[in-house]
């Protein structure tokens, strides 16, 4: 697996132009601009360090909002529960 793609922000590409395509050299999906491709990019990396953290769950991230996001989503149930 190649190191994901890292722009820092507000980089040019060739031309002057910021908006795209930009391919990912990973799995070929495109972004309209450097930073899409740069997030999308962490998708390829194998360390994730955000985790749930209720027990059961096994879900985990690269990105901590993705995190709070799927608590939201798949354990607003337990919110309900709470004493």
């Amino acid at each position: 697996m190649s190191p994901p793609v890292v722009l820092r922000p507000g980089a040019l590409v060739e031309g002057g132009e910021e908006s795209g395509p930009h391919t990912c050299p990973q799995c070929q999906d495109s972004f309209p601009l450097p930073v899409m491709l740069a997030m999308h990019s962490l998708n390829h990396v194998e360390e994730r360090p955000f985790t749930c953290p209720y027990p059961s769950c096994h879900y985990n991230s690269v990105m901590r909002g993705n995190v709070k996001r799927h608590i939201r989503i798949s354990h607003a149930h337990h919110a309900f529960h709470a004493s």
